[in-house]
């Protein structure tokens, strides 16, 4: 039976991902894009856009090419967002690996996906280094510091020139993993053009606005998390709330998936999981007691939410 939606239609592609998530930028640089919970770190629109311009100059002056992958192994933090959308925007695809994943999991996604750079936190990087070294990636990177990863303040250097290679509409932009369900996962290569509209379909069925904020419960790792959340609200106006909480090594799409918790969104929120979870709204140190309200709404996108949940 066909379906068709009664909102208006919405333009398919034409811009790539990055620039999609950063146009902010040029309408309210000084407007919150990401919040941190737990530390109250603020990213706004206009710091974003430039560290998604530095972090693509920065890969392209250390060899990263139009079609080579950049793969992410980090719970959802603010950085997640300015790493992936600069290797895209240079060009490059990314691939994200769930936190929970082991050494063996993640060399078989890094060799099986290409990645010539992989990206961690400073907490996994002695199994970065088995795992980037069993698959023969090229740089390992670190959101930090760490001994024999180079940092990746690096990446951000102002001398570094602008990267010459544009991303195309049409090029490979992300290479989610599937959640292995029928077998072990497999990648699924979806083009600039295929997120950009997906994210405007998203919006216009959300409808999201400049004041709203939602909390990030979805791993970044996954295409629910990546492009519907924080693509949906980096685009969408409102503020994306990471939730680390969120990367529990039952949830790798390598092994049996689990409900999990998170409590770490700030004032009112949409939160949003490819698993059946709760989530409540606690304190945030960027939130006066008054803009604290109960999300508005919470869905999951695979499961139905267990009757012991409360409604928002």
């Amino acid at each position: 039976m066909a379906f068709t939606s009664d909102a208006e239609p919405v333009t398919v592609g034409g811009a790539t991902f990055p620039a999609l998530c950063t146009a902010a930028a040029a309408r309210a640089p000084d407007a919150p894009a990401l919040i941190d919970g737990p530390s109250g770190q603020v990213v706004s629109h206009g710091l974003l856009a430039r560290r998604v311009e530095r972090v693509a100059a920065g890969l392209a002056a250390r060899g990263f090419a139009p079609g080579d992958v950049l793969a992410l192994w980090a719970p959802n933090v603010p950085p997640w967002a300015g790493v992936a959308l600069g290797a895209m925007a240079a060009g490059g695809a990314v691939t994200g690996i769930h936190p929970g994943c082991t050494e063996p999991e993640l060399a078989a996604q890094l060799a099986d996906s290409g990645a010539s750079v992989l990206v961690t936190v400073p907490s996994l990087l002695p199994s970065a280094r088995a795992g980037a070294a069993a698959a023969g990636v090229r740089e390992l990177v670190v959101l930090g510091e760490g001994d024999g990863a180079t940092p990746v303040a690096a990446l951000l250097d102002e001398a570094a020139p602008p990267a010459r290679a544009q991303a195309d509409p049409t090029d490979i932009a992300l290479l989610p993993y599937s959640s292995g369900t029928t077998g072990a996962p497999k990648a699924v290569a979806l083009t600039h053009a295929q997120l950009v509209t997906a994210v405007r379909q998203i919006n216009r069925g959300l409808a999201f606005g400049p004041g709203d904020v939602v909390t990030a419960v979805a791993p970044f790792c996954h295409v629910m998390g990546f492009v519907v959340v924080l693509g949906g609200a980096l685009a969408g106006g409102p503020r994306c709330s990471p939730c680390r909480a969120s990367s529990s090594r039952r949830s790798s799409p390598w092994s049996s998936g689990s409900a999990r918790r998170c409590s770490s969104s700030p004032r009112r929120s949409w939160p949003r999981s490819p698993a059946t979870r709760a989530s409540a709204p606690t304190t945030s140190p960027r939130c006066s007691s008054s803009s604290r309200a109960a999300p508005r709404w919470a869905r999951s996108s695979s499961a139905p939410s267990p009757p012991a949940c409360p409604a928002p």
